[in-house]
């Protein structure tokens, strides 16, 4: 009998850390973007959050500045290492995302640069999704992450488009639950593979050149 009250108290107990332990990040407004009055949810997604310039864009190249994280609460659990990995892999991941080789460069034509910054940061709590999914047959604490984004030309410094999104993992993404910073990563190339879409929707050229610039 004491076995049995022990037993649902231990799962009490881990039902509680697991529900404070869920990433439930929110589109933020950290002051990285100028304005933030035209965000408008894309799709009806509360999750993200858009606006692009009317007008259709014709470049020849991209310039993706280097991806910064802010100082913050939501990110002042992370060592200098799992910052800077975190900036490189979406650095890399906007790289990737962007990248096309079917045109040259055109120097006559306008350059957009994207900028991005990470402005939250939930990792995943692997050990505590272990006990739970060991007594209730499902993680709880999942991983998630919040960014802003633009692309500018850079000439004029005209906004082209903005994005303020965030990304939790969920259970079709099962195997993130146990690797800290998976759901991260996940929401991270996703969220890069919205805005991508968001800006190549208004090209008239949709092969650019790019060119990463690195951080100083």
């Amino acid at each position: 009998m004491c076995l049995v009250k022990l037993k649902k108290k231990l799962v009490l107990f881990i039902c509680c850390i697991g529900l404070t332990g869920c990433a439930t990040q929110m589109p933020t407004h950290s002051g990285f973007l100028d304005n933030y009055g035209a965000l408008q949810p894309l799709g009806g997604k509360p999750l993200v959050l858009v606006t692009r310039s009317p007008q259709p864009l014709n470049l020849a190249r991209v310039l993706i500045a280097p991806v910064t994280i802010i100082n913050g609460h939501d990110t002042n659990s992370l060592s200098d290492t799992e910052r800077d990995q975190l900036c490189h892999f979406l650095q890399q991941t906007l790289v990737n995302e962007f990248k096309t080789t079917d045109n040259p460069i055109v120097t006559d034509q306008p350059t957009i640069v994207i900028r991005a910054m990470i402005t939250a940061v939930h990792p995943a709590k692997p050990i505590l999704n272990v006990l739970t999914t060991l007594t209730l047959f499902v993680p709880f604490a999942n991983g998630g992450v919040s960014i802003e984004i633009e692309a500018v030309e850079q000439k004029s410094g005209k906004r082209l488009a903005a994005m303020s999104a965030a990304s939790n993992g969920s259970l079709s993404e099962f195997s993130g639950y146990f690797h800290q910073y998976r759901h991260v990563e996940q929401g991270l190339e996703q969220l890069t593979q919205q805005f991508h879409q968001l800006l190549t929707d208004r090209l008239q050229r949709p092969s650019v050149n790019i060119i990463a610039q690195r951080s100083s």
